[in-house]
């Protein structure tokens, strides 16, 4: 299947706060930790997938994948 790709899929294994080694505060829920824990990141701290995510859609790297349901499906170990 040929043709232009528009969309690109983006995977962290469990969740955010997983892939980043933090928790959220339960008082502020989910979108405002991960907002003020999004503001505290080295945008060049390629260690952290969230930049590495975001270089890759602004164009600034290259993509290190496609997220396909074959690469996940041999890929990912769940932590469980």
């Amino acid at each position: 299947m040929g043709g232009l790709h528009c969309v690109k899929r983006y995977v962290s294994v469990r969740n955010f706060e997983h892939s980043h080694d933090y928790e959220h505060d339960a008082n502020k829920g989910k979108p405002l930790s991960a907002y003020e824990y999004a503001k505290t990141l080295d945008i060049n701290d390629h260690d952290k997938s969230i930049v590495n995510f975001i270089k890759q859609i602004s164009g600034d790297k290259p993509y290190d994948n496609e997220y396909t349901q074959e690469y996940l499906e041999q890929t990912v170990v769940e932590p469980f």
